[in-house]
């Protein structure tokens, strides 16, 4: 969706509602999914929702009415998409210590892909009695934290231990037949999966897994989005998807399915988030925004991502260096700088786009009430799903010394 078409439904929304809110929208999504399927057509290929990158009760059901499935990576993550009515079989369980989580939480028929031997060896019976579709989560050399490189995360099972899983799921009678990989987010280049595939395609040799299933995770950038540290740029195109289809292909002839879970390229441009101007301030030759919202409460990844902006109503002054900054008391809670107008006034909306993506999940009560969350619908009606935040409720959230001193 092109921002014009965004600042057509802000102003409808700006009508309405009071700032600061998030606006998301189904459309974005559908152009993305209609994109990225083209480059699918004929490998057997799909994209399944990051749940874990925009947990939001109205995509999570419109989601389901296009029939793919969704990846979870907690506890909380399974019951809502249970509860809003996946199919078993359309959900993938990722994410770490499995063996923790509440036994409620468990279904027949999931897709359950194990991160470490202990979690093997302690869920190795609700597999088995809950007829699940089992799959190991791989660890290539390749995947590291991308904070501290050359150092690996601590995601899914290492080459070494590789073996190991593959033999406790025999001895327990369970046949895997799937592996994940998830690498990183904004995968710097293709090379990282052929590394990977590599060192998979060697332990399946070694174990004689029937690899049916591949899910390779995410990876794939946002659009629209650049990094702060070019360090952290990626040249890992769409493009690079039919390369990377036809060597997995080529390298496990009984895959029957391939599994991407891109949240970020997805489902970065289906939410902007709205904020209004409530002071201004000329500090040293520089200009500062004050806004009712900004990084601290809502948008940590301007941390390290830089996002369009622009102001509500157009303003056209001479460009000056400018701070929007949020209403916290903390220096942290610039949202961005960049040159802006010089005649934006107390008032005016900031409009920070490409808020799809790990901004809900990663918002905050930093001295400030959650905002309200807007969905524009099939409809074409923009309704609001969560109101702001009231005192009772934000105060709620810290418990009380009556209520919980023992």
């Amino acid at each position: 969706m092109k921002n014009k078409d965004w600042l057509q439904l802000i102003n409808r929304a700006t009508e309405h509602f009071r700032t600061p809110f998030f606006l998301f929208s189904h459309l974005p999504i559908v152009n993305q999914l209609k994109s990225i399927s083209e480059y699918f057509e004929g490998k057997c290929a799909y994209n399944w929702l990051s749940l874990k990158t925009l947990p939001f009760r109205p995509l999570l059901k419109w989601w389901l009415s296009t029939g793919l499935g969704v990846e979870v990576t907690s506890e909380y993550e399974l019951l809502a998409a249970r509860e809003e009515g996946f199919p078993p079989e359309r959900i993938i369980v990722n994410g770490v210590a499995k063996h923790a989580w509440d036994n409620k939480c468990w279904s027949d028929r999931l897709r359950v892909n194990f991160d470490s031997i202990r979690e093997i060896e302690l869920l190795a019976h609700e597999a088995t009695r809950h007829k699940w579709r089992i799959g190991v989560r791989f660890h290539p050399s390749v995947q590291e934290d991308p904070e501290n490189p050359g150092i690996p995360d601590q995601f899914g099972i290492s080459s070494e231990d590789f073996k190991k899983a593959i033999s406790i799921l025999n001895y327990n009678k369970i046949i895997p037949d799937t592996v994940h990989i998830h690498l990183r987010s904004n995968i710097p280049n293709v090379n990282f999966y052929r590394k990977a595939i590599s060192e998979l395609e060697h332990l399946v040799k070694q174990t004689n897994l029937v690899l049916k299933c591949l899910d390779l995770g995410g990876g794939l950038p946002a659009e629209n989005v650049t990094q702060l540290d070019h360090a952290w740029e990626s040249t890992y195109t769409k493009t690079d998807l039919i390369e990377l289809l036809n060597l997995c292909h080529k390298k496990f002839s009984t895959v029957r399915e391939i599994i991407f879970e891109n949240g970020r390229h997805i489902l970065a441009n289906c939410g902007v988030l709205v904020l209004t101007v409530k002071d201004i301030k000329k500090i040293n030759g520089f200009s500062y925004l004050i806004c009712d919202g900004g990084r601290t409460n809502h948008a940590l990844p301007s941390d390290w991502e830089r996002h369009e902006v622009c102001i509500l109503p157009v303003r056209n002054g001479p460009q000056v260096l400018t701070a929007v900054c949020g209403p916290t008391c903390m220096a942290y809670d610039c949202i961005t700088r960049c040159k802006l107008p010089n005649n934006i006034q107390v008032g005016d909306n900031v409009i920070w786009f490409n808020a799809g993506a790990y901004h809900l999940p990663w918002e905050t009560r930093f001295s400030q009430p959650l905002a309200r969350l807007l969905w524009h619908d099939e409809q074409n009606n923009i309704i609001e799903t969560r109101p702001k935040e009231s005192f009772a409720e934000w105060w709620g959230t810290r418990g009380s010394y009556e209520t919980h001193n023992s």
